[in-house]
């Protein structure tokens, strides 16, 4: 790698020693005057010209030609550094031309990029005089110029058989160095016409795929494509000032415009191209560190791009910012890029080669300022001809990336496929053992991963075990697991303590895992936790491992598995609480009789729930009245005027004596007994008041007595099958409900057939009639019209025992009506979703059926309960 290194070093040393040695001989042999013959087409004259500094800028032509004379001037080579010559002073420039006798006369004097600010060109005739051409430049309207043309052209004559001097005075307040050329008309305007058409195939480019970018940005609603579309428009400012276009066709009555084009527009370019990248590349998520850098390099940007409108006078030094800024800003990048194209990103190909392309075009356009270019070398060709293929490859990456993102569409769906079969292949597992072999088959298929590690919370010994390892039914306690070096202790405890999931890219990177022994032999390793969680409660945990890449678990894969893991959830409680129940069984076989009991009335008291809910909430309803009326007693008790008959009795007590002469001559005697006339009629309507108190009290409780009377008769023992009437079924779960019918003013209308006695598991029947009910009260509290009316009908169609509830309520959208008994499913914000899937499940248990039939939103709903109809008298004579 080293000798390799060597010789390229070695072999570019030598390619530069003889570029500089022909660049050498080239000065050597350039003469003061040029030869012009009729072959000439174009004369480069940059690299020996001599010059004099004109402070004041008031010489003459004919005083410049004069201090020429008598080697007043100095002589400016390739490699003497014009940056400490051009200032704001004038230079003048002496040019001369030994012309051939059959060489053209009309010539053209070009300065090439960057134009200078003002220049002027004086040309010696025939008789003495210094003809000057009309002043032009950067700095003044483009309609100055003799020529129209983005280079700055000076027609001279030449005259043939002679040798000709001329002049040229140019004022720049920017260190840039001159190109001057001679060139010949037609040549000329060729070589102008090349160039536009290259600059026009730029342009067109570039508005093509802005339109298209554009048009990419309305119909996907992606910034990337509006950063892109903003780069290039940046970009391609920076070209057309660059180049001169921009002052030829654009901008030409805007010499300050003209100054400041080419760096804002490459300034803004970077900036947009840091933000590109960051957007493009993910980097926030994928590269932190980078993602800041490029942010550090957008806001420097910023702050160059203003500063190219603000700070005229430092335009030099803001160019100088703005390359460095720009390579700077390259190898950003390029390290970015380097690092998705190690790890293999989708669309870094295309996107690699098109900031190589610009970035190499920009630095060329930085060199060039700092004269580390050829003068063959036209940087504004150079430049567009590097966008361009930018451009194209760029808009390559971003077609490519809609190409990607349609993989990863399909890919998802096969995914979200993988996931549905993962799930249901885990859900019908009913043993650990069983769950944990496919629980690891599917994982490593899904997500790729070399190894599945399961964890498992024992909620009995309120600790964690490692299962598949040990040697207690293959289980084995985490604190020894971790000591034995199995697992990673610190990602365990990360993922138990935060309760989030844990991805690393690489462990043997990471500080936190690297030492651990489960890593100790690994050359890399990503590594993902995922926990498991029930009812807020983390009950089991996922580590996967995958040693032969860096960065596998991505956010599709992190995806998938937090999809998995709500599934596991339910089937890990349903695995463990078959596991409970079949070590329970083995260990009270003896008690098998007794066990069974107690199943069916815990299935019993399961089917009452939703009845003990109404229950209690009537009772709690009617307590509320019973609270009520017992504070107004209370009340009323502490307000009561019988201390006013207490004070008459003792004020008579204490006039025993002179009773007769206190109440017919004393003030205050005298007006006792119309006092106490007033204080009977109080104490009357107090008596009154505390009857209604009371009659309402009583009312209250007899009403309590009746419901827990009618629960009381559901809470006894009993098995599932009963003889009983569907009558008095129906009375019994209409009774539990009528309290939310007294309290929302529903009219309830009854419709029962005369049905005899039938056979019917009671406690699920009353249970899904009150969960219909109390379903029907909520559909109507929310309606504004007055009537809310609840119909209740019964009937015996065929084989059939029939139960309908209809209300009057908000109703059920066409879209919901196959939605209506899924699990989880409500449209209440207190809902829970499983009551109509506990009512259908119920129903479908007792061979029956549960349907729903709506006309549309705000025209009810009809539940329809179908049940076999077993009537008892036929079943006693069959047996």
């Amino acid at each position: 790698m080293r000798q390799a290194a060597t010789f390229w070093l070695r072999a570019l040393a030598v390619v530069l020693g003889l570029w500089c040695t022909q660049s050498a001989f080239a000065r050597m042999n350039d003469a003061d005057v040029r030869q012009v013959t009729k072959d000439t087409r174009t004369l480069s004259l940059t690299q020996s010209i001599t010059y004099l500094e004109d402070p004041s800028g008031r010489l003459t032509a004919a005083e410049v030609a004069a201090l020429v004379q008598q080697g007043r001037v100095k002589r400016l080579t390739s490699d003497s550094s014009m940056s400490r010559l051009v200032s704001k002073d004038a230079i003048w420039l002496s040019l001369e031309f030994a012309v051939a006798d059959s060489a053209p006369g009309e010539w053209m004097l070009v300065l090439g990029m960057p134009v200078p600010d003002r220049a002027q060109a004086f040309v010696l005739s025939g008789n003495g005089q210094w003809q000057a051409s009309p002043e032009a430049g950067a700095a003044l309207p483009f309609s100055a110029r003799a020529i129209s043309s983005a280079n700055l052209a000076f027609p001279v004559h030449l005259s043939p058989g002679r040798t000709t001097s001329v002049l040229l005075k140019m004022q720049d307040s920017r260190t840039r160095r001159f190109q001057v050329a001679l060139w010949q008309p037609d040549a000329m305007h060729a070589a102008h016409q090349r160039a536009l058409g290259l600059f026009a195939l730029y342009f067109g480019l570039l508005g093509g795929m802005v339109l298209y970018n554009l048009l990419l940005y309305v119909v996907v609603r992606d910034v990337g494509y509006l950063m892109y579309v903003a780069f290039a428009v940046c970009n391609g400012i920076g070209v057309a000032g660059n180049s001169g276009l921009g002052f030829q066709f654009l901008w030409g009555d805007s010499p300050w415009l003209n100054h400041r084009a080419t760096v804002f527009g490459y300034a803004s370019a970077v900036v947009f191209s840091a933000l590109l990248t960051r957007q493009f590349m993910s980097t926030r998520q994928r590269l932190p560190r980078a993602d800041k850098a490029l942010l550090v390099v957008a806001l420097v940007g910023m702050l160059v791009t203003i500063a190219s409108l603000v700070f005229s006078e430092h335009l030099l030094t803001v160019t100088v910012l703005m390359v460095t800024l720009s390579l700077a800003g390259g190898f950003v990048v390029a390290g970015v890029l380097v690092t998705a194209v190690l790890r293999r990103w989708a669309g870094v190909r295309y996107f690699l080669a098109a900031w190589v392309a610009h970035y190499l075009t920009i630095t060329l356009g930085g060199f060039s300022y700092f004269r580390l270019l050829p003068d063959g070398i036209r940087p504004p060709e150079v430049i567009a001809l590097g966008a361009a293929i930018e451009m194209i490859l760029l808009s390559l990456a971003l077609a490519d990336r809609i190409n990607e993102q349609r993989r990863q569409k399909e890919k998802a769906q096969a995914q979200t496929l993988a996931i549905l079969h993962t799930s249901q292949a885990l859900s019908s597992e009913t043993r650990l053992d069983r769950l944990h072999e496919r629980l690891c088959k599917v994982m490593a298929e899904l997500t790729g991963a070399t190894g599945v590690t399961f964890l498992l919370r024992d909620a009995d010994a309120n600790g964690w075990f490692m299962y598949g390892a040990g040697d207690k039914g293959l289980r084995m306690p985490v604190e020894e697991a971790i000591n034995s070096g199995l697992l990673c202790g610190p990602a365990f405890s990360h993922v138990d303590s935060t309760r989030a999931p844990l991805v690393v890219d690489d462990v043997v990177r990471d500080e936190r895992f690297r030492s651990d022994m489960v890593f100790r032999d690994a050359s890399r390793c990503s590594l993902l936790a995922m926990p498991i969680i029930s009812h807020g409660e983390v009950i089991g945990m996922l580590l996967l491992e995958n040693r032969l890449e860096r960065g596998a678990f991505t956010e599709t894969v992190l995806g998938a598995v937090e999809a998995v893991a709500g599934p596991l959830a339910v089937s890990l409680q349903n695995v463990v609480l078959y596991e409970h129940m079949e070590q329970r069984v083995a260990s009270q076989t003896q008690e098998l009789r007794t066990t069974q009991r107690e199943l069916v009335a815990a299935a019993r008291r399961s089917g009452m729930a939703e009845i003990a809910t109404n229950v209690l909430h009537n009772v709690g309803n009617t307590l509320n009245t019973v609270n009520v009326s017992a504070q107004l007693m209370g009340q009323s008790l502490a307000a009561s005027r019988l201390g006013g008959l207490q004070r008459v009795v003792e004020l008579m007590e204490s006039h025993r004596d002179d009773l007769g002469t206190y109440l017919l001559h004393d003030p205050r005697g005298s007006m006792l007994p119309a006092y106490m006339k007033e204080l009977s009629v109080v104490l009357h309507n107090e008596q009154t008041e505390l009857m209604a108190h009371l009659n309402s009290l009583v009312t209250s409780i007899d009403h309590i007595k009746k419901i827990v009377a009618t629960q009381q008769s559901y809470a006894g023992p009993s098995v599932l099958a009963e003889v009983l009437s569907p009558r008095a079924l129906f009375e019994d779960a209409l009774r539990i409900a009528s309290d939310g019918f007294q309290a929302h003013q529903v009219n309830v209308v009854k419709h029962w057939a005369d049905i005899p006695q039938v056979i019917l598991d009671k406690t699920r029947v009353l249970q899904i009639l009150v969960n219909l009910m109390s379903n029907a009260i909520h559909a109507m509290e929310d309606q504004v019209r007055q009537e809310r009316t609840l119909r209740l009908h019964m009937e015996a169609v065929g084989d059939r025992l029939r139960f309908q509830v209809s209300d009057t309520g908000c109703g059920i959208p066409s879209a919901n009506l196959a939605r209506v008994f899924s699990y989880g499913f409500t449209t209440r914000e207190s809902g829970h979703g499983f009551g109509l899937h506990s009512c259908a499940l119920a129903a479908n248990e007792m061979a029956g059926s549960l349907r729903v039939h709506s006309d549309g939103v705000g025209r009810g709903a009809t539940f329809t309960l179908e049940l076999p109809l077993v009537l008892a008298h036929a079943l006693e004579e069959a047996q």
